[in-house]
């Protein structure tokens, strides 16, 4: 069950759009950073615990190719969130009928 925050920032996010919740969300905030983590732990499990060795090793095509890669998926897991926002949005009544009345135009 949601309280009356969450209801307020599912709307918010909502009222933003699926594209750029897909984007920042799901592009942005996992999947770089997802990109970037997993490059990082690679190094590591190749080198050892070595600074030097890690940041030598992020600024690679091998990062690149993992951030794009990641960003993929990004946009997948994003799309697959949006479904749940959706429909938690349709699920409060004072947004519902404006929703179906865009739907329907």
């Amino acid at each position: 069950m949601l309280d009356n925050t969450e209801r307020a920032k599912i709307k918010k996010i909502y009222e933003g759009g699926k594209t750029r919740y897909v984007i920042r969300h799901g592009m942005i905030n996992w999947g770089l950073s997802t990109g970037v983590i997993f490059r990082i732990l690679s190094i590591i499990s190749k080198e050892g615990w070595s600074l030097k060795a890690v940041l030598a090793g992020l600024p690679t095509l091998n990062t690149l190719f993992s951030m794009i890669v990641f960003a993929a998926f990004g946009a997948v897991w994003g799309s697959f969130f949006w479904r749940w926002i959706e429909k938690e949005a349709l699920k409060q009544p004072e947004k519902a009928s404006k929703i179906k009345e865009k739907k329907k135009k």
